[in-house]
């Protein structure tokens, strides 16, 4: 019969301890997952979430303008392509002039 594989589970500690090994040694993710008997994937995932911990108020909020800022863009350029695109089809649709009127020189 097959035996279920059952899931690892690291505690906190260990998890800080072997992020912090990545960090002070300057080694690669890899390296230092395979000397712990770790997964490089975990250990990345664990950097990623130490990371996001560990961003300060200010970063944060200088992401959030970059984000803002590029918004703004998309919309003044989708404003732009709208207003363009009501134009034409206000050309395309306009009633042709009665065949019996006069042109106008």
């Amino acid at each position: 019969m097959k035996r279920k594989k059952t899931r690892r589970r690291y505690d906190a500690q260990f998890k800080d301890q072997a992020v912090q090994l990545v960090l002070k040694t300057g080694q690669p993710v890899q390296t230092v997952a395979h000397e712990l008997g770790i997964s490089h994937t975990a250990l990345q995932r664990w950097m990623a979430a130490h990371q996001h911990k560990h961003l300060n108020a200010e970063q944060l909020l200088a992401a959030a303008h970059v984000k803002i800022e590029n918004l703004e863009r998309q919309v003044e350029r989708v404003t732009i392509q709208r207003d363009i695109l009501k134009k034409s089809l206000g050309i395309f649709f306009e009633e042709a002039p009665p065949k019996n009127m006069p042109k106008s020189n």
